[in-house]
């Protein structure tokens, strides 16, 4: 009876690693592909590195140019802690966006541990502007 439990166990997987995993696979690069997101890797003087930034493909098709002001405040280790929207964009894929990559930032030592950003999308390119 062990035999036949590992036999029904192994055909599952094998049945999951051949036949599932590729669907799925194959779904999220046909989602990925049809959004169009752009990521842009975007920096601000007080950050340690660049973060991935995305520019919702949605809003970039109807032509969609905004801004948003973020507070971003950081633990004592120079980590991100929380973030607060100050001013939103009106768009909330453009405000989510921004919440999201900010999440990643890391704070250069002997810096403000609470920072404010202003992010403006722009069809052009994505620009950030460091501090109010």
């Amino acid at each position: 009876m062990n035999t036949e439990k590992l036999l029904l166990v192994l055909w599952f997987a094998i049945l999951l690693v051949l036949l599932i995993a590729p669907a799925v696979k194959r779904y999220r690069k046909v989602k990925q592909f049809n959004s169009r997101d752009e990521f842009l890797e975007v920096q601000a003087s007080w950050m340690a590195a660049p973060i991935t930034m995305k520019y919702p493909g949605e809003l970039k098709r109807k032509g969609v140019e905004a801004s948003v002001i973020v507070e971003i405040s950081f633990n004592k280790n120079c980590e991100f802690s929380s973030a607060c929207l100050l001013q939103s964009s009106g768009e909330k894929l453009f405000d989510k966006s921004v919440l999201k990559a900010v999440e990643n930032a890391k704070l250069l030592a002997n810096k403000e541990l609470i920072q404010q950003w202003k992010v403006t999308f722009k069809l052009e390119m994505l620009s950030v502007m460091p501090q109010l």
